[in-house]
């Protein structure tokens, strides 16, 4: 399709259907404007007021997705009255202390706050007709989100005209099309992934099914996908958070942060769960590039220092907010038995001290994931240690005992590997822990 000649439409999918593979006219074509006013979302964006919308109503269902706007709507079309479906909204409203202002700033933001009940009538009539004419027939028992632009209200007004067309959010698993679907939905979750858009307003407003999301994120780990916004990992973490129903925003930045830590960046968490408005556990997930240099990740061995340095300063961050954190690591995810992340988030949710336990319970692992890289420029710190002990043989020396060196990294007397590690360097040096460093070593 030549997008040039379609200026009502962007690149997102039809649900179900990308819309460069259905068949389709422009709204110009059908003689049909669907003119709203304009909506200045920039003039939002860095609001304080809009943040104080959002903290209001993060644990409100009304407002996931796109339902507040949608009943905001109806109660327009059915008041026939501007201040009344305000009036009544806000009343609904009263059990999360939404004030009059803040949701006429939320409606304002979304484009709704200067819309009539005529104008409203007509749009939802336009879209209702527009759904008629450009759905294919063959796949019309599917639910879509038209590809238009952006406008916030254009969205609006397409799920009220689906809904009053009693169009199905999912198709019919039994249907021969399902197939067909299905394929084409993963597509698109994909390439929603891909634009970083989170797993929670993919779920909420596409017809994708947990299922689909889930083996999506399967295929592209399987995939090792690249150029993706937010690692893989880090949006199986997410999943996780979606499926047990969490209350979570995605890369979350605290106002406080540098004030707090005096450092010069302002650190980002991956997950911030919230209760009543408030933050109450932090939930970071560290891939191989926090425990390992990674060229793909770090330009240079420097950047690895810096990456370790930062995640020290994120975790001072949280002690001294008293914000349990809780880090999973890619070891764990890959290893994952089914349930069992799921059930270490439970566990972090019903009782902050778990955090804890989870953190004592992971270290070993976390010592032995940094190997590699300690084996290597270990000089100074074997020449500070009391005790070493090589990877390789697992066999255990006094510091002095090392006299062979390949550059500035030490090599064991006994097998000759580069492979020592020291107590300098917050390894345990013990028989048992040697033990377990061998079997990860070999």
């Amino acid at each position: 399709m030549d997008y040039q000649k379609y200026p009502n439409f962007h690149t997102r999918f039809i649900k179900g259907v990308p819309i460069d593979e259905a068949e389709t006219v422009s709204l110009s074509d059908l003689g049909l404007p669907v003119d709203v006013p304009p909506c200045d979302e920039a003039r939002f964006a860095n609001s304080s007021n809009l943040d104080s919308v959002w903290e209001t109503t993060s644990d409100s269902e009304l407002f996931r997705g796109n339902n507040a706007e949608n009943h905001y709507v109806r109660l327009l079309l059915s008041l026939n009255d501007k201040d009344a479906a305000l009036n009544k909204m806000l009343a609904e409203c009263k059990s999360i202390g939404l004030s009059h202002y803040q949701l006429t700033i939320f409606l304002a933001y979304r484009g709704l706050l200067d819309l009539d009940p005529g104008d409203a009538r007509a749009l939802l009539d336009e879209f209702v007709f527009i759904i008629e004419t450009l759905i294919p027939r063959s796949i019309q028992d599917l639910f879509y989100f038209l590809g238009l632009n952006t406008h916030p209200v254009y969205w609006t007004f397409f799920d009220l005209a689906a809904e009053k067309l009693k169009l199905e959010k999912h198709t019919n698993r039994n249907k021969n099309n399902y197939n067909q679907f299905k394929s084409h939905m993963q597509e698109g979750v994909k390439r929603l992934i891909l634009n970083g858009e989170s797993l929670l307003d993919i779920y909420e407003n596409t017809c994708a099914t947990k299922t689909i999301i889930k083996e999506v994120l399967r295929s592209m780990r399987l995939e090792e996908f690249g150029g993706l916004s937010g690692s893989l990992g880090e949006r199986t973490v997410e999943f996780i958070l979606l499926d047990i129903k969490a209350k979570y925003r995605r890369e979350v930045y605290f106002d406080d942060f540098q004030r707090v830590t005096g450092a010069e960046f302002n650190g980002r968490y991956d997950f911030v769960l919230y209760r009543k408005n408030e933050p109450f556990l932090v939930i970071e997930y560290d891939g191989q590039q926090h425990f390992n240099y990674v060229p793909r990740f770090h330009e240079t061995p420097e950047g690895f220092e810096q990456q370790l340095y930062r995640d020290v300063v994120k975790t001072k961050y949280c002690e001294i907010k008293e914000l349990p954190l809780l880090r999973i690591d890619y070891m764990e995810l890959d290893d994952d038995k089914p349930g069992y992340i799921a059930d270490v988030i439970n566990a972090a949710i019903k009782d902050p001290a778990n955090v804890e336990i989870h953190r004592k319970l992971r270290e070993p692992m976390m010592m032995l994931s940094a190997l590699d890289n300690r084996v290597i420029h270990n000089q100074d710190a074997v020449e500070n240690s009391t005790l070493c002990g090589c990877c390789s043989c697992s066999t255990i020396f006094i510091s002095s005992k090392i006299t062979e060196w390949d550059g500035d990294s030490a090599l064991c007397p006994r097998c000759g590997e580069k492979a020592i590690i020291a107590d300098a360097q917050g390894f345990p040096i013990t028989d048992n822990f040697m033990s377990i460093a061998y079997d990860y070593w070999i």
